[in-house]
């Protein structure tokens, strides 16, 4: 679709979510794979017109003042203060636990993706980032026979609506007005509002299906 758009033949692909994810879980072509991983890493950090690194170091500076106008030595003190954890050394502790707890769990998935990997490619390969999803999804799928467009089906978006519908609050989610204000240079679709309830309020929840243009994301 988007390459008719563009008046190209084949594949046009960009690095937003719905085209970048799945062409990494299922493009058999391992430099595409990595060509397209290295452009999405890179994003924001080129050194031209769209390059974010001057802006973060504006951001953790202001931060670090306004951190130091309130006495504190440091944002991350500063932030966690009025939070469960307290002190950075808190998260650090937590942290430090849950590495202790999966990294094993990690480190045998790795073996596991590499194994397949070499057996599949019959050469010494070694599971490079680009590799990851693409090796691990065929492996899940061999191991339970299950992959994402099985489920797919059950997240049509009516289906979705039906849920809350059926559900035993459903007296309480009523569809609303149909939002038409919105940029149509990015979204091309509708909204639609629902209210739904919460313990003291009834905040909107809003279901999209909406297919971005150019290089905008689009929720769903």
């Amino acid at each position: 679709m988007r390459a008719k758009e563009k008046g190209k033949e084949g594949w046009l692909l960009n690095l937003t979510a719905p085209s970048y994810v799945p062409f990494m879980r299922y493009a058999d072509s391992r430099s595409l794979r990595e060509t397209m991983y290295r452009e999405y890493m890179s994003v924001g950090n080129k050194g031209d017109e769209y390059d974010n690194k001057e802006i973060i170091r504006r951001i953790v500076n202001i931060r670090l003042e306004i951190a130091r106008l309130m006495g504190y030595p440091t944002y991350a003190e500063y932030a966690l203060k009025h939070t469960m954890a307290k002190t950075p050394t808190t998260v650090y502790l937590l942290l430090n636990q849950l590495l202790e707890a999966y990294k094993p769990v990690a480190i045998n998935e790795y073996n596991a993706v590499q194994g397949f990997a070499l057996g599949s490619e019959k050469e010494n390969i070694t599971v490079m980032p680009w590799d990851w999803n693409y090796y691990s999804e065929k492996l899940k799928d061999i191991r339970f026979d299950v992959n994402d467009e099985m489920t797919r089906p059950y997240f049509e978006l009516g289906n979705v609506k039906k849920v809350f519908s059926d559900s035993p609050h459903s007296y309480m989610a009523s569809p609303s007005k149909k939002i038409k204000k919105f940029p149509s240079t990015i979204w091309k679709s509708m909204l639609t509002k629902y209210m739904m309830p919460t313990a003291n309020s009834f905040p909107y929840f809003i279901p999209i299906s909406i297919r971005a243009t150019g290089n905008s994301r689009a929720p769903g």
